[in-house]
């Protein structure tokens, strides 16, 4: 796990709470699992294909201000997001993302900025915002939307939840574009269900490598697994 130092949660609004509890109302820490349909796929001189299992993970941890999500689909693949988390508002800090094809490690963390944006509970239908990352040889902008409010069903239960758009383009050593589909409880943000695509081609030995990956994801339990 790469481990990412963050030296400032922001502005008034993203002051971390007193104690170690966490954000307040913020989804709570744990595994959560989910039901998971996907594959990611290289070109190139080696081509491959993953497959990820029919159940992957995503660990929730607090520290301080921050609230951090990873996935865990396979120990070849993994992609981490930190959030400083206010009274009102998130941010987006920072992003991981870690491939690994035949022994190529392919890791980067992206350090981000953008504005800060309501949480779940109070964000509304088409708000907008932009996030503006940066890794070692590639940029990302992220174009975010609130596609609407509904409910998703998890184990039975019916949850409010707000769906979120998000459409990001690459540029550098790794050149294309993906779009991620997020619904997430409107009480908290807890993920409840997401669509993932992408299509990319990276910067290699051998020369740019094409690359497709795309998934779903759906929570089977809103209450995170109990290890043992």
């Amino acid at each position: 796990m790469v481990v990412l130092v963050l030296s400032s949660c922001g502005g008034s609004d993203d002051a971390a709470p007193s104690g170690d509890q966490g954000p307040a109302g913020a989804q709570p820490e744990g595994t959560y699992r989910y039901a998971t349909t996907g594959f990611e796929r290289i070109g190139g001189p080696l081509p491959g294909r993953l497959r990820y299992p029919a159940t992957t993970t995503v660990t929730v941890e607090h520290s301080g201000c921050i609230v951090g999500e990873r996935w865990s689909a396979r120990p070849e693949r993994y992609a981490e997001w930190r959030y400083c988390v206010g009274e009102r508002t998130w941010r987006l800090r920072s992003v991981t993302d870690y491939h690994e094809f035949f022994g190529n490690v392919e890791r980067r963390t992206y350090r981000c900025s953008g504005r800060a944006v309501p949480r779940p509970a109070r964000i509304e239908e088409g708000y907008t915002w932009t996030d503006r990352c940066r890794a070692a040889r590639t940029t990302a902008v992220a174009r975010g939307t609130v596609a609407g409010a509904g409910r998703v069903t998890v184990d039975g239960e019916t949850v409010p939840a707000v769906h979120l758009r998000v459409r990001t383009r690459l540029r550098g050593d790794v050149r294309g574009a993906y779009t991620m589909e997020s619904w997430l409880r409107r009480s908290d943000g807890l993920l409840l269900r997401r669509a993932f695509t992408s299509d990319s081609r990276v910067d290699s030995v051998v020369g740019p490598v094409p690359a497709h990956e795309e998934y779903e994801l759906r929570l089977r339990s809103l209450e995170p697994q109990v290890d043992g």
